[in-house]
């Protein structure tokens, strides 16, 4: 189960962080006029397919690579068929639930008055946290309007 759980967190954070390199191409879309329903069926699409592409690769390496190796796993098909509804759950959740970690991050560190240390390429999603530091070129930076800077 902790497996499923953990794989669900990243699919999750990788839909939001795909979601939001987006959010231009979103923001035009909105912006002639498309309805919030076909914007969230084009994130659910790509959430889909890319859940159906790692099932598929999954599945490929299973058949093919699997027995080349001293122990084989054996998986019955009813086992393939939860697996794979497991991952269209897990794909159509995904993107609220990459937010709700980020949120569910900073409640915990304000809580526990603890830190969390998340590293990503894309700062659009840090807004939920107090304090950002960027390293760039091996100096650490605070960034302006984070707690750091007024303290």
């Amino acid at each position: 189960m902790l497996p499923i759980i953990i794989s669900t967190i990243i699919i999750a954070l990788i839909i939001y962080t795909l979601t939001l390199d987006k959010i231009r191409d979103i923001a035009l879309l909105k912006l002639i006029g498309v309805r919030n329903g076909v914007i969230c069926g084009l994130i659910l699409q790509q959430a889909l397919l890319m859940g159906a592409f790692g099932y598929a690769l999954a599945w490929w390496i299973g058949q093919y690579a699997f027995p080349h190796f001293p122990r084989l796993v054996r998986i019955d098909p009813t086992d393939l068929v939860s697996l794979a509804l497991i991952v269209v759950v897990i794909a159509a959740r995904a993107r609220p639930l990459g937010r709700q970690v980020m949120e569910l991050f900073a409640k915990i560190a304000h809580e526990r008055q603890a830190g969390v240390i998340v590293v990503t390429h894309d700062h659009r999603p840090l807004d939920v946290f107090d304090r950002i530091l960027d390293v760039e070129d091996g100096r650490i930076q605070i960034r302006a309007g984070s707690l750091a800077s007024s303290s």
